[in-house]
């Protein structure tokens, strides 16, 4: 039995299908031309079921999805344009006019964006509830809930989520689970081992991992898969092939890279507490941090992305954020280089219990670089808070 860090070097490639080639090539066709009539309408039932136009996946896209099944360790998976189409198909695939969504405060802001703008246009409701929370879950269920959506860490506060207790309790219920695991990927946890039914992630994100690549990827159970599937080819988000395959080259330094993350992020997150102006550090991987206990009971690793929070005016974050030179300024993280942008609470959290609602927060990514030389980057912007 071989290791992750070797799989993820042979998952979605088979030489022997592809005249020998070390990696699988890219199919870019719209097209499949068939021998006879019957060949295609074997293939149309039921419709899209298989390779039979390019919409449905051309041999590129089904490896990646072989191999994201296989990392998530269910049985099916799809791949769409990014994240965001990803998380948007999994709502329309399961929830209707006066259903009602159960959803973590704390989840990626285009999340909730899409919650509070475009949901509510179809009638459906949801109610947001702290991302800590345990069996008081129940008493937030009604008999319209459809759907509990977590992410873990929380975007922003990086709370941890007791995951399979939310899953019980929704099995208990009848109610669908999803997980956003963009943070994680399947390398450092397993959703499928705690009870989840579907997992999404933006492969933009470390799968990906040069900042050069928009696709997301759904993975489910087999009992909630076919009308997953069934909305995201009617809704017409198939990813190109190049994407795919791009994700694919990914997968090959994925555990390398996310090993240099976890390392280099909690060098970084331990030296920001021993700053005098900085008022909290968010990692889950530090043991004073909120929900260490279950980070730790239900992950392998951390990875590069976590949060701190400081007390200062807005002239002098703008001079602490224009004084960088090692971080960049930019909104998306996953990627080799290291990201840093400030933001204030207000509008992105419904609820704010234990929140340092009148600070400043930081996200911050952890790239690839000597983190002696992002630690030192940071020293000398701190000297605009003094």
């Amino acid at each position: 039995m071989t290791t992750l860090q070797t799989d993820l070097l042979k998952l979605g490639r088979n030489s022997k299908k592809y005249q020998g080639m070390v990696n699988p090539p890219i199919y870019r066709t719209t097209t499949k031309i068939y021998e006879n009539i019957e060949e295609l309408w074997q293939d149309e039932v039921p419709i899209h079921t298989s390779i039979a136009y390019g919409r449905s996946g051309t041999p590129t896209v089904k490896e990646l999805e072989k191999a994201a099944s296989e990392l998530d360790q269910v049985n099916n998976a799809i791949a769409t344009t990014t994240g965001m189409s990803a998380i948007a198909i999994c709502f329309h695939s399961f929830l209707k006019a006066g259903d009602h969504l159960l959803i973590s405060d704390a989840v990626y802001k285009c999340t909730r964006r899409f919650v509070d703008e475009e949901l509510v246009k179809s009638g459906i409701t949801a109610t947001y509830y702290e991302p800590a929370i345990g069996v008081e879950i129940e008493e937030l269920i009604t008999p319209q809930t459809r759907m509990i959506y977590m992410e873990s860490p929380g975007s922003g506060t990086m709370e941890v989520q007791d995951v399979p207790l939310l899953t019980s309790i929704a099995k208990k219920h009848g109610i669908i689970t999803v997980i956003d695991n963009s943070w994680a990927t399947p390398v450092f946890f397993k959703p499928f081992q705690q009870g989840v039914d579907i997992a999404i992630q933006s492969m933009t994100k470390y799968i990906s991992g040069h900042s050069d690549n928009f696709l997301g990827i759904i993975c489910a159970i087999d009992t909630v898969f076919k009308p997953i599937y069934a909305t995201a080819i009617n809704y017409g988000a198939a990813p190109s092939p190049d994407s795919c395959y791009m994700a694919l080259r990914g997968l090959r330094t994925l555990y390398v890279r996310l090993k240099q993350h976890e390392a280099s992020a909690i060098k970084v997150a331990k030296w920001l507490k021993t700053n005098p102006e900085v008022l909290s550090v968010m990692h889950p991987a530090l043991p004073e941090s909120t929900g260490h206990a279950i980070w730790k009971r239900d992950f392998t690793g951390s990875s590069g992305l976590f949060s701190f929070a400081v007390k200062a005016d807005g002239e002098k974050i703008k001079l602490f954020m224009n004084s960088l030179k090692v971080f960049s300024i930019g909104l998306s993280w996953g990627g080799y280089e290291s990201l840093l942008i400030p933001y204030k609470l207000h509008g992105l959290r419904n609820l704010t219990k234990n929140l340092l609602n009148d600070a400043y927060y930081f996200r911050i990514h952890v790239g690839l670089e000597d983190p002696e030389d992002l630690i030192d980057d940071l020293r000398k912007a701190f000297t605009y808070f003094k």
